[in-house]
């Protein structure tokens, strides 16, 4: 999709309301606000029609005696778990899948080698306890950025292994000073979308020199950085584009159109309500079938398949 603020352009254009002030007007932030809703409307229906479109397979450390786990962040409501798997030795080759357990099933004796695995509101409960260490595998269902305009462009910045060491905005250019400061997080993000560091916590800016202090004990992950040139967009997990296909595009701007039709009490707001029905309808039923390839007879034990001892 194109980036935000090009689509709250055309939403304006579409509703005739391209004049605007600071003072008077729809502001950016409400278009961004329905925006928002209408990526986390589309996306819930997408998610819960087919569940396996948007996901991420996240590794985590096990604890020898520990039986509950975080579901990482990113998760799409922070608890969509897909699958669950284990692995003792912590090598990809080990891994086997745990069954979904009940509550009622929760095992309080003695660790042992894990068998199901319990969704206890944002954890997994692991049963029983593993008594090794390894790794969990979890496949969840994603959750996708927050969208949001370019509040900043970086100047400079002096990174270490994983910490900030200086950055600085560009003083000539746009820095939403009060909108950063108030949110308090901020992602780095290029010019199409990709977040190249996320939620760095901000405490101050300085808008002569454009230095922004960051929080002191903020790590960045592995592989983040942040070049000159790069966007600051607000949260701590936030793009200036949307990671929904482009099928969805035109019902994000109508989304915008339509609630503010409504908020004007426009008797547009009705038609528009349900072309957006027709669009969510036609959307969801567009993923119905990604490819035409053979679904096989799902195999969950593989211990009698002719498997090579090395693969």
């Amino acid at each position: 999709m194109r980036r935000i603020d090009l689509l709250i352009d055309e939403a304006r254009h579409e509703t005739d309301n391209t004049q605007f002030t600071d003072e008077t007007g729809i502001q950016t932030s409400e278009f961004l606000r329905w925006a928002n809703s209408a990526q986390t409307r589309i996306l819930s229906l997408i998610q819960q029609a087919h569940p396996d479109l948007f996901q991420r397979s996240s590794e985590i450390a096990v604890v020898q005696n520990q039986e509950e786990y975080s579901i990482p962040s990113k998760t799409f409501l922070g608890t969509r778990v897909q699958m669950v798997e284990y692995s003792k030795s912590g090598q990809t080759r080990d891994y086997y899948p745990l069954k979904k357990g009940n509550l009622h099933e929760r095992v309080n004796g003695p660790a042992g080698d894990p068998a199901f695995y319990i969704r206890f509101s944002k954890k997994v409960l692991i049963q029983p306890a593993p008594q090794n260490t390894g790794k969990l595998r979890l496949i969840t269902q994603l959750a996708l950025p927050r969208l949001d305009t370019r509040r900043a462009t970086v100047l400079s910045s002096a990174l270490t292994s994983d910490t900030i060491t200086s950055l600085n905005f560009d003083p000539s250019l746009n820095i939403d000073q009060e909108e950063i400061q108030n949110e308090g997080y901020i992602c780095i993000v290029d010019k199409d979308g990709n977040i190249l560091m996320e939620a760095i916590p901000v405490e101050s800016i300085d808008m002569t020199t454009g230095l922004v202090t960051v929080y002191s004990g903020f790590t960045f992950q592995s592989g983040e950085t942040i070049p000159v040139g790069s966007f600051a967009v607000l949260g701590s997990y936030s793009s200036t584009h949307s990671d929904l296909p482009d099928v969805a595009e035109r019902y994000v701007v109508d989304f915008m159109c339509w609630k503010l039709e409504k908020r004007d009490a426009n008797s547009a707001s009705q038609e528009i309500s349900q072309e957006l029905k027709d669009q969510e309808d036609d959307i969801v039923s567009s993923f119905g079938i990604p490819d035409d390839d053979v679904s096989y007879v799902t195999v969950l034990d593989c211990q009698y398949l002719d498997y090579d001892e090395n693969y």
